[in-house]
């Protein structure tokens, strides 16, 4: 399944730059809540949604609300910081991971997980090139691989058991 996602036009990646030095550059102003939000999209380490980005953020800055997170998190992925993942009919994620790369999404407990590309640009090109030819200006795509994680293939056996619904779906926290 391709996803072809908006991204901002002057969208760039600036992940080697501190956040402050950017936020300068573009006339934005620096504050502790961006700073802090950046850091604990990070220190999460998996996709959160801006729900658990908020939660982390207020064990520090209890008064940061969510509306500030949600537009902070927009802001990182114009700026090229993470990348908005927007997979079913869930909530959108955030993957401080900016390079290009795949996502599986596990169909019965819901994990994502990120997925290295050998020749990873392949991929995307070939959707934006289809895309482009049917007429339309697409300015990403994002390639989510479904199926049965290797956890979930452990614990349930190899037998087919065919994707669990939403439902019947069991939780647990997503990388």
């Amino acid at each position: 399944m391709m996803n072809v996602t908006k991204r901002v036009s002057g969208t760039q990646d600036t992940a080697g730059e501190p956040l402050a030095a950017v936020l300068r550059k573009r006339g934005l102003r620096t504050t502790p809540q961006r700073i802090l939000i950046e850091d604990a999209l990070h220190s999460i380490g998996r996709h959160a949604t801006a729900d658990e980005v908020r939660a982390a953020v207020a064990e520090r800055l209890p008064n940061c609300t969510t509306p500030t997170v949600y537009a902070t998190l927009e802001l990182l992925v114009e700026l090229g910081r993470a990348r908005k993942v927007q997979v079913g009919h869930g909530p959108a994620r955030f993957d401080p991971r900016t390079d290009n790369h795949a996502h599986f999404l596990c169909t019965e407990c819901g994990a994502i997980e990120d997925v290295p590309l050998p020749d990873s640009d392949r991929p995307a090109a070939l959707a934006l090139a289809a895309a482009s030819s049917a007429g339309h200006e697409p300015h990403s795509a994002e390639l989510v691989i479904e199926g049965r994680c290797a956890r979930c293939r452990r614990e349930r056996g190899r037998s087919a058991k065919g994707p669990v619904t939403a439902s019947r779906r069991r939780r647990r926290p997503l990388r």
